[in-house]
This record gives C-alpha cells, structure tokens and sequence, in this order.
C-alpha cells in the first residue's frame, strides 16, 4: 500500500474486538500480514462498512488504500462479476466517482442498459446507471448480472450500489434509449452512503419512463 497504515490497523483490530466487530477485527488482522493484497483491503473497507461505521470513520481508509482508484474499481468491479454475494466488493465502490466506476464495469464488459434519476428530499437527485452483461439467445427478458451505479448528479460521487444475480422481467419496452420495465430481482444486495447494507433473496425491479434521463447526459457514454 502507498502509505504505511500499519499502526491504524493495529488500533482497529483493538477497537472492533472491543465493539464485538469480529469481522472487521478478522479482515484488519488479515490485512496486516498481508498489506499488499488488494483483496484484503477491500474486504476490510467492506467489513467497515457493513457494520454501519460512517463515512467519516472510513474516509481516511480510502485515502490510504485507494491510491489507483482506476485499478481499486475493477477489482471490485471483477469480484462483482464472479461473486453473487460480495457485499464487500460492492460497499467498497462507493465514494469512487461515478465515471471510474463505470468504465471499469464497462471494462469487464457491463453494458448500461438503462440510465435514471432518483430524487432525494433535500439533496441534488441521483444519477443511476444499470448495467448488465450483453442478453444471450433465450433469455431476452433477463439481465445477468444486474449492476446499479447511483452517483450524486452534483458532486459525481458514488452513493448507491445494487448487485443482483438476475432481474426476470415481466414488462420491458425502451424510452430514450434505455430499458424501462418491471420485474423481480434475486440474490440482491445493495450498499449506500452514508452508511446501510441491505440483502434480499427477491426483491420487485422496476424502471419507469417518468424516471429515465436523456442518454446525453449520461457523463459515462
């Protein structure tokens, strides 16, 4: 890692036994013996993050570990690929921004699919890119894997994640370019700032027309 954390992992190996944190405690010790490991220190970042610990707390880990966001963000982005329950990889993307994100998903070959806007009550809304690997023959009405990038429309900021096994949809049409439509998602798992991790075996998916954006203005194209 480019900067020496060592003293900070001991102190937090300490502090999440004292909390009951066993697995932040688990992947911090971890991380110590081997400090290089990329995955290592995505799991520790996700570990934190899992456990409610704020954005504050976890900020200067990402100033210490993600020193090449470009090569942190495929690495999640590939973990995410491979894994249906890598809640770890998927918390550990967020704060990134938005376009590095997205062209390492793209990178792995995600395509987006559909690109929206989420309001928020007292902030700027939510830019969301889905994404998912290109449909095969047969199986038209399914996004496999489903990956979602919500990113603050000001800042660009990472701030919402969903990774899904597949999304089975039961409506599906295109407007501007993207898909709208609804469906069921499985194996879900969402991650957001300024803290929450949620998982669900099923969950209802849908994509209105009233909540698509142009596709220009879609920084990530």
């Amino acid at each position: 890692m480019a900067v020496d954390i060592t003293q900070k992992l001991k102190k937090l190996v300490i502090s999440a036994k004292e909390k009951g944190h066993f697995v932040v405690e688990a992947t911090a010790a971890r991380l110590l013996d081997d400090p290089m490991s990329l995955d290592y220190q995505i799991n520790v970042v996700g570990a934190l993050h899992e456990v409610g610990t704020l954005k504050n707390v976890i900020s200067p880990l990402w100033q210490a570990l993600r020193t090449d966001q470009e090569k942190w963000a495929h690495r999640c982005c590939s973990r995410l690929l491979a894994n249906d329950h890598d809640g770890w990889a998927l918390a550990a993307l967020l704060g990134l921004p938005s376009n590095t994100a997205v062209t390492a998903a793209k990178s792995l070959g995600w395509q987006v699919v559909s690109f929206r806007q989420a309001g928020r009550w007292d902030k700027a809304p939510l830019h969301i890119a889905s994404m998912s690997l290109p449909s095969k023959p047969g199986i038209e009405r399914m996004l496999v894997p489903l990956l979602e990038l919500g990113w603050d429309s000001v800042s660009s900021e990472l701030l919402d994640c969903v990774r899904a096994r597949a999304v089975l949809l039961a409506e599906q049409t295109t407007h501007e370019g993207s898909l709208i439509g609804k469906g069921t998602m499985s194996n879900f798992c969402r991650a957001s700032l300024p803290h929450g991790m949620w998982r669900s075996v099923s969950l209802p998916f849908e994509i209105t027309e009233e909540d698509i954006l142009p596709s220009h203005k879609f920084v990530g194209q």
